[in-house]
């Protein structure tokens, strides 16, 4: 993008001059960005309660039930009792 906005700077310096490469550094140290980026926009500050939608409901939920989880005294789900069954069907 800023190539663009500087090569016809740099082709009108060219053709005005023998030695090309030193005025090519020679306008590269001189110029600035200024005006060739746009401006950034303002930072807005926003004073507005929260308002849920389902994206954040949902994240709030898995984010409650992972602190009710893991905040439970007694372990619900025990690892030393569960059994994982599955069936392995091959075909012909």
């Amino acid at each position: 993008m800023i190539s663009q906005l500087l090569s016809p700077q740099l082709e009108r310096s060219r053709a005005t001059s023998r030695a090309w490469t030193s005025k090519v550094l020679e306008f590269l140290r001189n110029t600035t960005m200024v005006g060739l980026l746009p401006v950034p926009h303002p930072i807005v500050i926003r004073k507005v309660l929260y308002q849920p939608n389902k994206y954040t409901c949902l994240v709030h939920g898995v984010q409650c039930g992972a602190i009710f989880m893991h905040n439970q005294a007694v372990p619900l789900f025990d690892g030393k009792n569960g059994q994982l069954l599955f069936i392995v069907q091959t075909s012909a």
